[in-house]
């Protein structure tokens, strides 16, 4: 359990594994307005067996090139002009997330995705 609030969630994609399936994306998480930025970035996964009786969640940190390396590149010492246009600044994010290709991350989504599908439960 996080102790903070999802502050965005992007490239949402279903993966099937043998003997259930979930939901993958990539968030960040927080307690306050705070910039996206690759420290704090991580992939998830959230699935269940097909019978409902298990659980299988997966949290891997991630990097995006179009991101800064941490929060303090973004706010540049203003933070209250950065909170002013908080809600431009995550939607443009969102945007710029959703559409790069899944190799402009590290590590590549698709290879993660690749490791969720390789999950095989058994009864």
């Amino acid at each position: 359990m996080f102790n903070a609030a999802q502050m965005i969630t992007t490239d949402i994609e279903y993966i099937e594994f043998e003997g259930g399936s979930g939901v993958r994306f990539v968030t960040q998480y927080g307690q306050a307005v705070w910039p996206i930025n690759n420290y704090d970035l991580f992939y998830a996964f959230t699935g269940l067996s097909t019978d409902g009786s298990r659980l299988v969640t997966a949290i891997m940190p991630v990097a995006n090139q179009a991101l800064p390396d941490d929060a303090e590149e973004v706010i540049a010492g203003d933070m209250d002009e950065f909170m002013q246009g908080y809600e431009s600044y995550i939607e443009s994010i969102q945007a710029l997330l959703d559409s790069a290709p899944p190799g402009s991350f590290t590590p590549n989504l698709d290879l993660l995705d690749g490791m969720m599908r390789s999950i095989q439960l058994t009864p």
